[in-house]
């Protein structure tokens, strides 16, 4: 029996379509996505991503649960096959400079200090050279990291 990823929590976590959209306005005013490709790493269960979509985004999206991957995919059919289990520490897989935008949202906190500058150069290795990279810390890291 495999050991549960401490991130499949998030399944019971989600923020509304109303909460994204203010998010992407508040980080990103006047931004228009049409046609932008955009990674989202640290998706969870799709929500944000499927927001950026709506405002004609091209979006991945990258977790390590499995169990946030799939109920990403069955919560968002219309992006069935954009989302991916993988590590934000080996964005190998990934082409560099392919993105125009790369999000990632409350997941440095919780690896360890010595994996951060690694995880930093893998986001920005995968962006553009005119894109955007976005990295947001919460201002808590919960207990049951």
């Amino acid at each position: 029996m495999s050991a549960r990823n401490p991130f499949d929590y998030s399944v019971d976590y989600s923020h509304s379509a109303e909460e994204c959209d203010e998010w992407i306005s508040a980080h990103f005013p006047g931004e228009n996505f049409t046609g932008k490709l955009l990674l989202d790493v640290g998706c969870r269960t799709g929500e944000l991503a499927a927001a950026f979509s709506r405002r004609g985004a091209i979006v991945e999206g990258l977790d390590s649960s499995k169990a946030c991957i799939a109920t990403a995919a069955a919560a968002h059919p219309h992006l069935v096959g954009s989302f991916s289990v993988g590590d934000l520490n080996n964005l190998s897989s990934f082409p560099s400079g392919k993105y125009d935008y790369v999000i990632c949202t409350g997941v440095l906190p919780y690896l360890n200090p010595d994996q951060v500058p690694r995880a930093v150069a893998g986001l920005k290795r995968v962006t553009r050279s005119d894109g955007k990279t976005l990295i947001v810390f919460q201002t808590e890291k919960p207990a049951y990291a």
